[in-house]
């Protein structure tokens, strides 16, 4: 941008210079052309009007010159600012790529802080179930256990005793 704007002024000022020297060049014309009706011997009042005189071209000739600098610096402006506006669209694209990724980064922690949520309550959820299992094994361990107890008692006491299972079974 810094080298954009510079050349931008540095153009402004060659035109400035061309300008100058052109009326520089323009004048010294006219005061040479002062003195050769001076050294001819004409008077003042005799002598043609040094610049501001439309026959010789001079005049509409800078005119032009001067509309043509104006219109380059105009467009120079202009070109200057196209590449303003492109360097902040350039930016305000990047701006919105970049706010683009974090905000897709932000979703994948998102999903994976999710995901490692599910997996946790996935293992929890299996530890429950094999808990519960072996507490079921163990209630039905504890259930035959008592229920060998009490044929082994009904034995020794002369009473057979069917157990549980076997009677739902029949």
């Amino acid at each position: 941008m810094f080298g954009k704007l510079a050349f931008t002024a540095a153009l402004c000022c060659i035109c400035i210079l061309l300008m100058a020297a052109l009326a520089g060049a323009s004048l010294g014309m006219e005061d040479a052309e002062a003195s050769n009706t001076i050294n001819e011997g004409k008077t003042p009042a005799e002598a043609p009007a040094p610049v501001l005189h439309d026959d010789t071209g001079d005049v509409k000739l800078k005119q032009d010159e001067i509309g043509r600098l104006q219109g380059e610096v105009a467009r120079l402006q202009k070109l200057a600012e196209a590449q303003k506006l492109e360097a902040q669209a350039e930016r305000k694209r990047q701006a919105e790529e970049e706010a683009e990724k974090k905000r897709l980064q932000e979703e994948v922690a998102r999903l994976q802080k999710l995901t490692e949520e599910q997996s946790l309550r996935a293992e929890a959820e299996g530890k429950r179930q094999a808990e519960e299992e072996a507490e079921k094994k163990r209630q039905a361990e504890e259930e035959d256990g008592k229920e060998r107890q009490a044929e082994e008692e009904a034995e020794k006491s002369g009473r057979p005793r069917r157990r549980r299972k076997e009677a739902a079974g029949e």
